[in-house]
């Protein structure tokens, strides 16, 4: 009879649903003991919070386990004899989990059968141990900081009075002289009208339960400067017929833990919201480098694959291959940007440009990207030639492109873009880009230019990273220049760049155009030899190929650095190009190397490498490296910087 009621519980509590998963997503810990004392249930509350990863391997035995504390022990088995007599118990403990200690507050119940028969015993905990660590923590406060100690009387009327405040109180509420507080109605007429109904309530309580009682709340001193205080109120004494007639309150100054409390709690959330945006970032930063990387590894393997394709397949296939490795270069650099702006490493170099020739440009560019939408661009600066900026041509560009891109996007399809500008003022030049989209939100304009926020956009089919804006605003205002953004939802977007004027005699408006000819160098003397020490076969292919198309140039190369060292010391080269990720050892160390030998010590190194920060540019050039090339690089500027550094050490010679 015994077991089959028991069993029936448990056949209960594992058969039906609606009652397992009351008691399975209770923060209740459920226990179910046998007349033995012996576990035969327990709920995932209490499995997660012991990190019990089979509860089967503890049913049939006795519960706390040896691994428990002693004193745990003692007082759950004394409690659990005494539910066998029919006593109800509410008994407090630990329990020590992988180094951390919880608290238990557990209430032991016998059931008895009609027969007076102990059927089982229940267990139910609450996990108290974030009480517990208040409770500890303000008897720390109470324990180690100056505690403002005070007594308060009953007025013969109605109200209190400050009769006496210890020194520690006085100071942190700037009292200069006793008679500003004794005497005075408490709460201070100066306190804030929330905290004096707080107080006054707290104390009303006191005097008529004859309990202490507990309130925090924001105070201020003589000065107006706010103060949180945590204050505890209790019956000082009686009178003659058993009335508190006075109250005793110590108060702690917690202005600091609230403060701290409320910029942990902010911190934390902006952390959060942080990494979140940071992961769905990352996600879609994946996909975007995917895209490119597709067409380039689909193309190369379509050329690989047809080695008889005719010339005019193989230029297109080139072409859509250096197309897509340009976009990939673009993201990648637009990632390293937004690295560089964080960290505050960003470097720019003003020079006098034509606004509206460069603006030209970039709408040719963005140009067939809006046909596709068939969506029309209007230039009115085409009209002018008189708009010249002091600006980064660089950081220009992708200022302006940022904003024709987004003003293609996140368009209507048939919609116009409009893109203006003019004089503002004699030192001032605006540009404005609009578009006929939908607009953004009233609610929505201050986020903006926020980093990784894309206003809701994340999910739709428009493509983005959601940091072009923020990292368009950082440029801007290096440059001297602002840039802001009006919106009538449903009625489009315009955004405005303001910069600097510059001087129109010194227009610089180049661009450099992906030569179909072979770049050769323009060395002055012959019979250069040139080592490049790089573990990377298709880098190494790719610089034996360039370099190989010059006869005045001798090529050889090493995969390992300590191989590269003993070539530059056998044979020395008049250059060396190195990779700064080696097996073994980096760059700087075999920099460092090959400072040690007098045959190699004065040989010009250039790092040719995909470390593209500028900590680390800045760490090689300041051990001494000729000069520094990021992969990928431009062929004719990589040759440039060879034939400088050659014929710079040629004319030295």
């Amino acid at each position: 009879m015994k077991n089959l009621t028991l069993d029936s519980l448990l056949q209960s509590i594992n058969q039906d649903s609606s009652v397992n998963s009351i008691i399975q997503s209770s923060p209740v810990c459920h226990k179910i003991f046998d007349p033995d004392f012996k576990l035969r249930f327990m709920s995932q509350s209490g499995v997660s919070a012991l990190h019990i990863e089979n509860i089967n391997d503890f049913y049939g035995h006795t519960f706390p386990t040896d691994s428990a504390p002693q004193t745990t022990r003692d007082i759950v088995n004394e409690h659990m004899h005494l539910a066998s007599k029919g006593e109800t118990n509410t008994i407090e403990y630990s329990f020590e989990v992988d180094g951390n200690v919880i608290w238990y507050r557990t209430t032991i119940s016998p059931f008895f059968n009609s027969d007076g028969d102990l059927i089982y015993i229940t267990a139910d905990s609450m996990d108290i141990t974030s009480n517990k660590k208040m409770e500890e923590t303000n008897r720390t406060l109470l324990e180690t900081s100056p505690i403002c100690l005070k007594e308060i009387s009953k007025n013969n009327g109605s109200g209190y009075i400050l009769t006496y405040m210890s020194p520690a109180g006085q100071n942190q509420l700037n009292v200069t002289n006793e008679e500003q507080i004794y005497g005075k109605s408490y709460p201070f007429e100066f306190y804030p009208t929330e905290a004096k109904k707080a107080l006054t309530k707290a104390i009303d309580d006191v005097v008529n339960t004859g309990e202490s009682i507990q309130v925090e709340c924001k105070l201020a001193d003589l000065n107006g400067n706010p103060l949180w205080y945590l204050s505890t109120f209790s019956p000082l004494r009686k009178n003659e017929v058993g009335e508190v007639v006075a109250v005793t309150g110590a108060s702690q100054n917690v202005t600091e833990k609230v403060v701290n409390q409320v910029a942990l709690a902010k911190s934390k959330e902006e952390a959060e919201r942080a990494n979140k945006a940071k992961s769905e970032f990352l996600s879609r930063m994946s996909h975007e480098l995917r895209t490119p990387l597709n067409a380039i590894l689909g193309f190369s393997q379509m050329m690989k694959l047809e080695p008889n394709m005719d010339r005019e397949e193989r230029d297109s296939s080139v072409e859509l291959i250096f197309n897509a490795g340009n976009h990939l270069l673009e993201l990648v650099d637009e990632v390293l940007d937004l690295s560089k702006i964080e960290s505050g490493n960003l470097s720019i170099t003003k020079e006098d440009l034509n606004a509206n020739l460069k603006v030209g440009d970039l709408i040719s560019q963005i140009q067939p990207i809006a046909k596709g939408k068939d969506i029309t661009i209007l230039n009115r600066l085409s009209e002018r030639d008189d708009l010249i900026i002091k600006a980064d041509k660089k950081a220009f560009n992708q200022i302006i492109l940022n904003l024709l891109n987004n003003a293609v996007q996140y368009n209507n399809k048939a919609g116009l873009i409009t893109v203006d500008g003019g004089m503002s003022g004699n030192d001032k030049i605006w540009i404005s880009i609009s578009d006929t989209g939908p607009g953004i939100a009233k609610e929505n304009m201050e986020k903006l230019f926020e980093p990784f926020n894309r206003l809701g956009k994340e999910f739709s089919e428009i493509k983005g990273t959601g940091i072009g804006l923020s990292i368009s605003k950082v440029l801007i205002e290096l440059l001297g220049g602002t840039i802001s953004a009006e919106s009538d939802l449903g009625n489009g977007c315009c955004f405005k760049v303001v910069l600097p004027v510059g001087i129109k005699k010194s227009v610089s408006n180049d661009s450099s155009n992906l030569e179909s000819n072979i770049v050769k160098t323009n060395i002055e003397s012959k019979n250069y030899k040139i080592l490049y020490i790089e573990n990377n076969y298709p880098n190494l292919k790719l610089v034996e190929r360039i370099l190989k198309s010059d006869s005045k140039i001798s090529f050889f190369s090493a995969k390992h650095p300590k191989d590269g060292i003993e070539l530059a010391k056998t044979d020395p080269p008049h250059l060396i190009l190195m990779d700064m990720e080696l097996p073994d050892m980096d760059g700087t160390t075999v920099f460092s190397e090959l400072q040690k030998f007098k045959e190699t010590r004065d040989i010009p190194v250039i790092a040719l490498t995909a470390q593209a920060m500028q900590d680390d540019i800045d760490k090689a050039m300041n051990s001494g490296f000729r000069d520094y090339i990021t992969k990928p690089f431009d062929v004719q500027d990589f040759l440039e910087k060879i034939n400088n550094v050659l014929n710079e050490d040629n004319a030295e010679n």
